[in-house]
């Protein structure tokens, strides 16, 4: 009976141990996601309220959409 209460001891030891883990595992990803969407809502709220900060990657986007193109289109332009 003292190996099987031994044996059970350890089992719940483990158990715990195991439950205690998966918490701070959930808690973590809980954080993570809460925290990325707080920083992808910061980054939004930056870039509309000042749009001259998000000016150079406009205007990396549009030099990216004029030479992406096909140059045979738009030769007049040029």
């Amino acid at each position: 009976m003292s190996q099987q209460d031994e044996q059970i001891g350890k089992l719940m030891k483990e158990k715990k141990a195991l439950e205690n883990t998966v918490k701070k595992t959930q808690d973590a990803l809980k954080a993570e996601k809460e925290g990325s969407i707080k920083k992808n809502l910061f980054l939004y709220t930056s870039l509309s309220k000042r749009p001259l900060n998000s000016l150079p990657l406009l205007l990396f986007y549009l030099n990216v959409l004029i030479y992406a193109a096909p140059f045979d289109q738009y030769s007049s332009i040029f």
